[in-house]
Order: C-alpha cells, then sequence, then structure tokens
C-alpha cells in the first residue's frame, strides 16, 4: 500500500518570481506540485516539460493560457473551475 503523504503550505519551497507570480512548490519523487499566485496582467516565460503532464486548475479569477502544439500556438482562457491539461 502507497503511504499516505500529508502537506501544508509550511512543507513547500517558496519562490517570489520577478514576473509576478508566487509559487509553494511540492517535491516528490515521482511527480511535483505547484501552487501559483498570479497577479493581474502577469506573463509567465513560456516554459516546457520534458517528462512531467503539467495540469491547470484555476481556483480563483481567469486565466489566459498560450500553448504551444504541434500545429503552432493556440490560446483559451480559463476561470474558476475549469481544467486543461497538456501532454507533450
Amino acid at each position: 500500500m502507497m503511504p499516505l503523504i500529508f502537506r501544508t503550505s509550511h512543507d513547500a519551497i517558496h519562490v517570489d518570481k520577478e514576473t509576478g507570480t508566487s509559487v509553494d512548490y511540492h517535491i516528490f519523487d515521482e511527480y511535483e506540485i505547484h501552487i501559483n499566485q498570479v497577479r493581474p496582467h502577469t506573463v509567465q516565460e513560456w516554459h516546457s516539460h520534458a517528462r512531467i503532464i503539467e495540469t491547470l486548475l484555476v481556483t480563483k479569477g481567469k486565466l489566459l493560457c498560450r500553448y504551444q502544439k504541434e500545429d503552432g500556438t493556440d490560446k483559451r482562457e480559463m476561470i474558476k473551475g475549469d481544467k486543461k491539461t497538456y501532454r507533450p
């Protein structure tokens, strides 16, 4: 049986980025959880992941997500409760 893991914000690695995003990183051997707080009008730098699937869950407000696809770029506006999974 897999162990049950309890984590709080005190267990996270906290980073305030110059771009206006605050992130709490919860790092595990096989996955990561990033809890981001993004200020209005903030633009996050383009990035990619070689081995993980990124799932966005908006819990407050709205987010304009721009992402790359094989045939170019696309965008989607997300609001609280929407979920978008990106698979590389």
